[in-house]
């Protein structure tokens, strides 16, 4: 039973303040859960914290926790339905997303101490196992050249990202990093680079084009490249500010983007594709998925900000044939499983995803095996980054001495 919770304001990665939930049961079991925050925000998901930032919250929340208290941690779904109950908003917009998420990761991580379970083995036989879910590494995903509203550059797409099919998840972060550290010396070399963004990705003088081809050369059949276009944040009265095949920034009507993107993907044979589109164009991104689905995962986050109702649209339109996952977008793991389960049942394959304002909590390495995602989207370098990296490759260290008994 939940004897006490604890609200306190804690710094993300960008300094900027979030929510750290500490839960302890009758036994005298203590489970602590930070939530992220994100930069770039679907118009759809949770607000991260009311009016008046981390203290209003959880001074809001201190008057409603008495409902949580005595509680059974393993009752999941009953937690977090108090949790909408309380805020009794669409959106979490009373008490703030952020808090929402904090209490509802470290009411599972309490039920899995409970039970002398790892988080991502408590989830996964009390919740996905029975959805014909199986539990995976996932390849790790990172952000090697920044752009949009992540970086002050000439680049309109958010992230350009990497991946590689290493077994091992250190082998594959390490080979990450040595990409990372190349395209930093050959960006320096030729005066193109800038610094690092927030979720240390290389910023470089670069425009779109010749950045993509950068990183092409840089990764020289080592790795596969990602796009994040976070497209809605370039997304304006019905244009999108990008560049033509001129290589000249200008309002493009939607055709002539969906020309340019179709461009870059046929050019460039991306494996993940993430945005390319604003948040609610879901006919340019089932043309999209039609024509290079079956070489690319073709990603919604701002198109379905974790959102069962939204990603049921999607389904119906065919939207895509991916979803990244972020629990802060919709509040509550019990959410976040709904979009899992609808998301399995329609062959639509999981990206679990970090947040540019990161902490060093590692729960979504957790859920990104517990709910078999092809990917965890985590970053490369930085120690919020990393802490995602390490835990994974213990989970995998985990499961390997398991298999072998």
């Amino acid at each position: 039973m939940i004897k006490d919770i604890s609200l306190h304001v804690a710094l993300d990665s960008r300094g900027r303040e979030t929510i750290a939930a500490y839960l302890k049961d009758e036994k005298g079991n203590e489970a602590i859960a930070i939530a992220p925050s994100g930069t770039s925000r679907s118009g759809y998901e949770a607000v991260p914290l009311p009016r008046g930032g981390a203290k209003e919250a959880i001074k809001l929340f201190s008057t409603y926790k008495g409902k949580l208290i005595g509680m059974d941690a393993e009752q999941q779904s009953e937690i977090d339905a108090t949790l909408h109950e309380i805020d009794a908003t669409e959106n979490f917009a009373k008490i703030g997303g952020n808090v929402a998420t904090a209490i509802s990761i470290a009411a599972a991580k309490l039920a899995a101490k409970g039970q002398g379970l790892e988080l991502y083995q408590y989830v996964y036989r009390r919740f996905t196992q029975s959805m014909g879910i199986r539990k995976t590494i996932p390849f790790p995903l990172g952000n090697i050249l920044g752009g949009g509203v992540h970086s002050n550059s000439n680049m309109q797409i958010q992230e350009i990202l990497i991946t590689n099919k290493s077994k091992g998840v250190i082998e594959n972060a390490k080979t990450n990093i040595m990409l990372h550290n190349a395209l930093g010396e050959f960006l320096r070399k030729r005066d193109l680079a800038i610094g690092l963004n927030i979720e240390n990705a290389w910023i470089s003088k670069l425009a779109d084009i010749e950045a993509i081809k950068a990183v092409e050369k840089t990764a020289d059949g080592l790795a596969r490249l990602g796009f994040d276009f976070a497209a809605t944040e370039y997304f304006s009265n019905g244009k999108y500010l990008f560049y033509d095949r001129h290589g000249k920034r200008r309002q493009l009507t939607r055709a002539e983007y969906f020309d340019a993107i179709s461009e870059i993907v046929e050019k460039h044979r991306p494996v993940y594709i993430e945005d390319p589109f604003e948040e609610s164009e879901l006919e340019s991104f089932a043309r999209l998925t039609k024509e290079f689905g079956r070489s690319a995962l073709i990603v919604g986050d701002d198109l379905y900000a974790t959102n069962a109702k939204r990603l049921e649209e999607g389904i119906k339109a065919r939207a895509t044939n991916g979803i990244l996952v972020k629990v802060n977008q919709v509040g509550t793991l019990t959410d976040t499983l709904e979009v899992v389960k609808l998301a399995r049942r329609h062959g639509i394959k999981l990206v679990v995803s970090h947040r540019s304002g990161e902490t060093i909590d590692a729960f979504i390495s957790h859920l990104a095996v517990a709910f078999g995602a092809a990917y965890i989207k985590c970053g490369i370098l930085g120690g919020e980054r990393i802490a995602k990296i390490n835990e994974l490759a213990r989970i995998q260290e985990l499961e390997n001495s398991t298999g072998k008994r």
